[in-house]
C-alpha cells in the first residue's frame, strides 16, 4: 500500500508540500500540483480521513444539518447550499448534508466515533429547544445557524448565527398595511416552533399594537407539520379580514382562493403581501414580497464557520441586508 513517503519521492517535492495539496490549506504552484496528483494516481494513493484527523485535529469537512418537514422542502434551500458549497471549494471543506437528522438520538447515532467526523457544522431551520444546537455547544463543536437561535442564546454569545431581521422585516410589512387602511390583518404564519416565525409574529404585533389596532381583531395561524399550501386555513377562517401576510409564496394560489371565496379582489379591496419570494414569485407580479439573496446567506455562514474553526475573531451575529422589498399592486391602494 503507497504512502504519502511514496508520493513525496515520486512527485519528488517534500511531504509537507503534498499534505498542502491534498489537504488544500496552503497554496501550492498548478505545476506542482498536477505532479503530486499525477503521482497520487499513478501509486493509487488518496488520503485515510481518519488517520490524517488523529494527526492534524482536522477533517476538512463540514456537516450541514437541515431539518425540512414533510411536503418542506423550499426551493431557496438549494441556493443555501450552493453558498456553502462555493464557500467550501474555496477554502478546501467539503461540505456534507444531513437531512432530517430529527431528534437527539439519531444526532447522538451520528456523532459516534467514526460516523460523523466533522470539524464544524452549520444549522439550518432552527427551532426552540433546538436537540441540535444544545449537542453542539455541549461538545464544543464550532458551529453557525442560518436563522437566530432563541433570544437566551443570543444573549450569552454561544451561538454565532447569521439572520435578516425577521422581527423588524415584518413589523414594517405590517405597518405597511396598516397605513393603507387595513384594521383586520390575517397572518399565516409558518410551523410555531421555528425562530424565524416566532420573530415575525413578534414583529406583526409590534405593528399592530404601536399603530393602535385591537390585537383581538387580528389572527395569526400557524401551519401545521405536513402542510405547504394553507387550504386548510384559507377554508376554515372567515372573510372578515381585508389583507393577508404569508410566511411564504407557496400561500399565495391559496390566498388568491380565500379572495375569490369571499368576493373580493387583490389589489382592489383585498391586499396580499409575501413574507419569502422564490420562484413562485417570478409569476406573481403583482403580489407585494421581500425577496432574499439566499446563496449570499450560505456563502456568508460558512466563511463565518471556517473562521470559527481557524479561530479568528468573529462577530457573534450578523444582521444581514441580503434581502430587497418590491411593494407592488397586491398591497399599494387605499381602503
Amino acid at each position: 500500500m503507497s504512502t504519502i513517503k511514496d508520493v513525496s519521492r515520486l512527485s519528488k517535492v517534500a511531504i509537507s508540500t503534498v499534505s498542502n495539496v491534498l489537504s488544500g490549506k496552503k497554496y501550492v504552484s498548478e505545476e506542482l500540483r498536477t505532479r503530486i496528483l499525477a503521482a497520487c494516481k499513478e501509486l493509487n494513493y488518496s488520503t485515510n480521513v481518519m488517520a490524517s484527523a488523529l494527526v492534524t485535529h482536522r477533517t476538512n469537512l463540514i456537516g450541514v444539518f437541515l431539518t425540512a418537514k414533510k411536503n418542506q422542502f423550499d426551493t431557496f434551500y438549494s441556493d443555501l447550499l450552493h453558498g456553502i458549497c462555493v464557500a467550501g471549494n474555496e477554502n478546501g471543506v467539503n461540505p456534507i448534508l444531513y437531512y432530517n437528522v430529527l431528534d437527539a438520538e439519531g444526532l447522538t447515532q451520528l456523532l459516534l466515533p467514526g460516523k460523523g467526523i466533522m470539524d464544524g457544522a452549520i444549522i439550518l431551520t432552527p427551532s426552540e429547544n433546538d436537540f441540535r444546537l444544545e449537542r453542539f455547544r455541549q461538545d464544543n463543536l464550532k458551529h453557525v445557524i442560518i436563522g437566530s437561535p432563541e433570544k437566551e442564546h443570543q444573549k450569552d454569545g454561544g451561538s454565532y448565527y447569521i439572520d435578516a431581521d425577521n422581527e423588524d422585516i415584518c413589523y414594517k410589512m405590517t405597518k405597511h398595511l396598516i397605513e393603507q387602511g387595513h384594521r383586520r390583518i390575517l397572518f399565516v404564519s409558518g410551523l410555531k416552533e421555528y425562530t424565524i416565525c416566532i420573530d415575525r409574529e413578534r414583529g406583526f404585533f409590534k405593528a399592530v399594537k404601536e399603530c393602535g389596532l385591537i390585537e383581538e381583531e387580528q389572527r395569526v395561524c400557524n401551519l401545521l407539520e405536513g402542510e405547504k399550501n394553507g387550504r386548510r386555513i384559507f377554508e376554515e377562517v372567515p372573510g372578515d379580514y381585508s389583507a393577508v401576510l404569508l410566511d411564504s409564496s407557496n400561500l399565495i394560489p391559496g390566498a388568491r382562493k380565500y379572495a375569490e371565496r369571499v368576493g373580493k379582489t387583490v389589489g382592489e379591496d383585498f391586499a396580499i403581501v409575501s413574507l419569502g419570494g422564490d420562484m413562485h414569485t417570478q409569476y406573481e407580479t403583482d403580489i407585494t414580497t421581500m425577496y432574499v439573496d439566499y446563496y449570499q446567506v450560505g456563502y456568508q455562514s460558512a466563511k463565518m464557520l471556517f473562521d470559527l474553526i481557524e479561530n479568528k475573531p468573529v462577530q457573534p451575529s450578523f444582521l444581514h441586508n441580503y434581502y430587497t422589498i418590491e411593494y407592488r399592486k397586491s398591497s399599494e391602494f387605499q381602503i
